[in-house]
């Protein structure tokens, strides 16, 4: 497994555990997650759908929060939500698709428990060095360059 793997799966296990402390401490909390990665059935009518942009931010209150389901093995969330003028629809969440989890404090300010950031920004892809390295190395050696531009040459 390489760094960005493992990341996204450290990622992925620190946004489990924040939903599940939440979950059983029973504390209310909003989710901040891109509409790329949310799934709604019924599906929400068209222009209501286009009203959200590519972030969407669900406060999970009440009987949303009462409703939430976690399901680590299928990395997604669901709980059931009211939008708009009777509408009821059930909202799953890939758990990637989470960008932030955050909460209230005492003095009823947002703080972010989870955020999630793209590991591309921070860490390389370790297999895309090796390749560029083991590439460099070959075509620093004369020899090598020689046999290359033979290569190219034949028909």
């Amino acid at each position: 497994m390489d760094t960005l793997q493992r990341y996204k799966a450290m990622s992925d296990q620190h946004c489990l555990d924040c939903l599940h402390f939440l979950h059983e401490t029973r504390t209310h909390f909003s989710i901040f997650c891109s509409l790329a990665q949310v799934y709604f059935d019924p599906p929400l009518p068209e222009e209501q759908r286009a009203d959200f942009g590519s972030f969407v931010l669900f406060v999970l209150a009440g009987y949303t929060f009462e409703s939430l389901k976690i399901y680590p093995e299928l990395s997604h969330i669901s709980f059931e939500a009211g939008l708009g003028d009777n509408f009821e629809t059930t909202v799953k969440i890939a758990l990637e698709g989470i960008v932030q989890i955050i909460v209230k404090d005492k003095n009823d300010s947002n703080v972010v428990l989870f955020n999630r950031c793209d590991p591309h920004s921070i860490f390389a892809d370790s297999a895309a060095e090796a390749l560029q390295s083991s590439k460099d190395a070959i075509l620093s050696d004369p020899r090598n360059q020689e046999v290359i531009a033979t290569l190219q040459k034949e028909p």
